[in-house]
């Protein structure tokens, strides 16, 4: 509304947001402020408008206590002569604001806020009303919790119906909240004396007047007093029966002259009498072109009794009303209320709001006046868990008082125990039978008080009880605050003794719950037991975030108690868990891993509990191998087997050498890794499992420890089968990394290793995607190693090195070095190809000095190699440099017993020679080499080899 506009309603006329107010052209002197509060009312006619939203329009910027603007609402009421108790103008919107009706169709402006979704319910008030103007009568309830927005609808729907049927009469009645008994057709009288008020007023009065007249003398300021003394002789002695057919009659007759919509809000406060009424008005079975619509709390009138639910169930149940039930707001929808109201929140903070409020439009208006009054958003971040703004938290104290006392501690009770709960947790909490609790909770959810129906709960003790979750975290937090600290403690204890009992076989499925409830039990040694398995699961859904969490709180909780030596196996397991998290999420360089191994190390010796070394020792190994000392990781390898050959666990003997292996591979020791990895699949297929299954895990590492060291040994088929074999294990297993694992160091290696490079493309970009989903960063950088190699040498020298490149950077500054020497080689080969044939050697040069400083050996002869044939390309006249380079490769790989480098360097070394013209020394170089093959003569290493030796015999 412009300050432009004037607003008229009853005898009354408002010039403009600062007066002057006139009453038949007599101006009422009022406060600047008193207008303006008026004004602000006017400019949203018939719909509440919030205390915030007041303060704001006629205080911004200044803090106010609410009594200042309730003594301006006084005011305004003693000058347009409202009584409060039965206001005609301003009405107050319990726990919300206030709100100014405008009698009449004409003077409601058009500038009414726009509703944000209820289309179907708007739909359906439309088709009813359509209806109603073919002669079809139409009784519509629009229900719902308080603030769901029932008046909201109705007002947009009688804004657009003005515009559209300007026809129509519209006559509107509020029911008010009283504590002792209401007054006889309250509503109906509020409806009726509008319309005399409104445009068309002195029509309607003559309608009364001769179809209705006892009811004009119930609306003493609408008449003369000789008439209204006339009109009380006449009617005195009227029965309500008669009244009532009166009404009816003259409602029909207007009816009959343009269509009537008689909307009744708050119907759950209505009287006996109006409830009879309507139910006259229903019944009548002959045309009309009336439309009644009701709006109602179904949950007040359930818990009441009140005559309205009763009259409601009974015409729908006939066909003769249709009842329109609100939901919460969608996401999209709540949404939009939001950024209406806080236009800078974001998108974390409005799914909290979304969240906390369950989409209730109420809450989310109370949530966010409350953000905005304490400078929380958008500045603050999502969490505000616990904060129940006071006029929202007085309106929910409200309902739960219309309770028993045995249901508001029963809902305190299921506070405790979650958003979701058992009535079985509730029944532990509360020490009562679950039979008697159940049925508490049953009768609440069928009323929707607070809390709905969820379904059933089943315990693994056999215990089957009702499910119920509350309607909005907002009424849990209420109810929470209701609670002294130390009864809140004492249910928390008793709900998680409850469910740890029930829960003894089964930790992993309630260890989160259990956590919460010791904690808040004030129970710390046990919530930090618990805070280990929720770690374990969320290091099992490879969630590292949350296994972060969870193992800081755990080690948290143990701090705060004394020191117990039964507290090392906690602390113990927490660490480990955080050791794989670290090592999964982010590597296995120092810079991740340090801050738990060596606490790790000294507890390993301190707990009894067998289980738990095991995990230590393997976490351990880990650390050990992939941070390149080979020696304790061999150590830990050995300890694993020492366990597992005590303890008569092949598996675990398994698991030890196939640690061993790969750790003896990595220092170059290919013969004893290989004969390590033959044990261990030979135990472990021969294996009858009468000590337990051999897992997945130690199969898939054997198979791609045997794969890598068969095919340095010069068995490339075997390689390739063993490679096949791990993959076929892998993909019966859920977990994505063991996957990623056996594609990466095992097929993904191999296809390097035996040349086949566009299928090592596709193979790595599909290891880079999988390591993506489940979030495991170093098989992410694994992936692009591969997929920069295959770049390479698919004809994308370029690409190749621009991806080696970036990995490797990222490599280097977290101090991971055991897939650096093979990409450094290969991105050395890029440089070349590009023409740089400096900054190759030097990446060449920098993966031997690698090699060489931290131990990692078994590239070193292909890097020699490599360096070797560099050497030549960069400096032609260098070739004897070039050749020494050449021949500690073939010297190293076959002091290794490495076959496959072997041939490289002897390959590499044949061509140097045959440069020179020395064929015969050439050919004594590589002839015998590739004779001690006995497979793979297809693949590309073999193949060019034999084409040399092939070029040299012809020569």
């Amino acid at each position: 509304m412009s300050d432009q506009q004037a607003l008229q309603f009853g005898p009354f006329r408002l010039l403009g947001r600062h007066g002057p107010l006139l009453r038949d052209d007599r101006e009422i002197k009022l406060q600047r402020k008193a207008l303006a509060v008026l004004w602000t009312l006017a400019s949203q006619p018939n719909e509440p408008v919030t205390r915030a939203d007041l303060m704001d329009a006629v205080w911004p910027g200044a803090i106010v206590v609410d009594d200042v603007l309730t003594y301006q609402i006084r005011a305004l009421r003693q000058a347009i002569e409202d009584d409060p108790r039965n206001p005609r103008y301003i009405l107050t919107a319990h726990r919300i604001g206030f709100r100014l009706t405008v009698p009449g169709a004409a003077e409601l402006p058009e500038a009414a806020q726009t509703l944000i979704g209820r289309d179907t319910e708007q739909r359906a008030l439309r088709v009813s009303f359509d209806r109603a103007c073919g002669g079809q009568r139409q009784f519509v309830f629009v229900c719902g919790d308080a603030g769901l927005g029932k008046t909201a609808l109705i007002d947009d729907f009688l804004l657009r119906l003005r515009s559209d049927a300007p026809e129509a009469r519209i006559l509107r009645g509020h029911c008010l909240e009283l504590t002792g008994e209401s007054e006889a057709y309250l509503p109906i009288l509020d409806a009726l004396e509008q319309g005399v008020r409104g445009s068309g007023g002195e029509e309607w009065l003559e309608l009364l007047r001769h179809n209705a007249p006892s009811w004009l003398r119930q609306l003493p300021k609408l008449l003369p007093s000789e008439e209204l003394e006339q009109l009380r002789r006449i009617s005195a002695g009227t029965p309500p029966e008669q009244q009532r057919r009166e009404l009816s009659q003259a409602l029909e007759v207007a009816a009959a002259e343009q269509p009537l919509v008689l909307v009744l809000e708050d119907l759950h406060w209505c009287d006996a009498s109006t409830v009879a009424l309507l139910s006259l008005l229903a019944q009548r079975e002959q045309p009309s072109r009336l439309m009644v619509i009701a709006s109602c709390r179904p949950v007040e009138t359930i818990i009441s009794q009140h005559p309205a639910r009763a009259l409601q169930l009974g015409l729908t149940s006939r066909g003769r009303a249709q009842s329109l039930f609100l939901n919460p707001l969608r996401p999209d929808e709540g949404r939009q209320l939001i950024a209406r109201r806080l236009p800078d929140v974001s998108d974390e903070q409005s799914n909290e709001l979304l969240r906390r409020s369950g989409g209730h439009p109420l809450f989310l208006v109370h949530l966010t006046d409350y953000l905005r009054s304490q400078a929380l958003a958008p500045q603050a971040g999502p969490g505000f868990d616990g904060v129940v703004p006071p006029q929202l938290r007085e309106l929910i104290e409200l309902q739960l008082s219309q309770l028993s006392v045995s249901e508001q501690l029963l809902l305190e009770v299921a506070a405790v125990a979650g958003q979701d709960f058992a009535a079985a947790a509730v029944a532990a909490g509360s020490s009562l039978a679950v039979e008697a609790v159940e049925e508490a909770l049953e009768a609440l959810a069928q009323g929707r008080c607070f809390i709905v129906d969820d379904g059933l709960a089943i315990w693994p003790d056999g215990t089957v009880s009702g499910r119920f979750q509350f309607q909005h975290a907002l009424y849990r937090e209420a109810l929470r605050l209701r609670l002294a600290p130390s009864r809140e403690a004492r249910l928390h204890r008793r709900i998680a003794e409850r469910l740890e009992h029930t829960y003894a076989g089964r930790p992993a499925d309630i260890a989160t719950e259990l956590a919460h409830h010791f904690e808040a039990g004030g129970v710390a040694a046990k919530a930090a037991h618990w805070c280990v398995h929720t770690a374990q699961n969320a290091l099992d859904r490879l969630a590292p975030y949350e296994v972060r969490e969870q193992v800081a709180r755990g080690l948290g909780l143990l701090a705060s108690v004394a020191p117990d030596p039964s507290h090392r196996s906690t602390e113990l397991r927490l660490r480990i868990a955080a050791s794989q998290n670290l090592q999964i999420e982010y590597g296995y360089g120092p810079i991740a891993s340090d801050d738990h191994r060596e606490r790790i190390d000294a507890l390993i010796e301190q707990v009894d509990d067998d289980q738990v070394r095991i995990m230590a020792v393997a976490v351990q190994w880990s650390a050990r191998h992939f941070n390149l000392e080979f020696e304790r990781a061999i150590a830990f390898s050995e300890r694993m087997q020492e366990i597992g050959r005590a303890s008569g666990n092949v598996s675990l003997e398994c698991v030890g050498l196939g640690w061993a292996a790969h750790s003896l591979h990595c220092t170059g020791a290919h013969e004893k890794a290989d004969r390590y990895t033959a044990e261990g699949l030979q135990k472990a297929l021969a294996y009858d499992g009468s000590g337990g299954a051999i897992s997945d895990d130690s199969l898939v590492s054997l198979y791609c420890a045997h794969a890598v060291t068969r095919w340095f040994l010069g068995f490339p088929e075997q390689a390739l089968a063993a490679a096949k074999q791990g993959v076929a294990i892998a993909g019966r297993h859920p977990n994505p990394y063991l996957h990623v694992m056996v594609h990466g160091t095992a097929q993904g290696m191999l296809l390097e290793f035996v040349g086949d490079y566009p299928q090592l493309k596709t193979v790595a970009t599909d290891i880079l995607e999988q390591a993506r989903r489940c979030g495991h960063v170093e098989s992410q950088r694994w992936a692009r190693v591969l997929l920069g190699v295959a770049q390479c040498r698919t004809g994308d020298p370029q690409t190749g090195m621009q991806t080696l490149q970036t990995v490797l950077d990222e490599m280097r500054e977290r101090g991971l070095v055991i897939q650096a020497p093979l990409g450094l080689t290969h991105l050395a080969r890029a440089w070349s190809a590009l023409g740089d044939h400096e900054r190759a050697l030097d990446a060449a040069e920098a993966a031997l000095q690698l090699i060489r400083t931290r131990h990692h050996r078994p590239w070193e002869p292909e890097v020699l190699r490599t360096i070797g044939e560099l050497q030549l390309i960069a400096r032609p006249e260098a070739i004897a440099e070039a050749a020494a380079s050449i021949r500690e490769a073939l010297a190293l790989a076959r002091s290794r017993k490495a076959l496959s480098l072997e041939l490289r360097a002897a390959t590499s070394l044949a061509r140097l020679l045959q440069r020179r013209g020395q064929r015969a020394e050439a050919l004594a170089v590589l002839d015998p080499v590739l004779g001690r093959f006995t497979e793979g003569q297809h693949l590309p290493d073999l193949r060019e080899a034999a084409s040399l030796i092939a070029e040299l015999q012809q020569a």
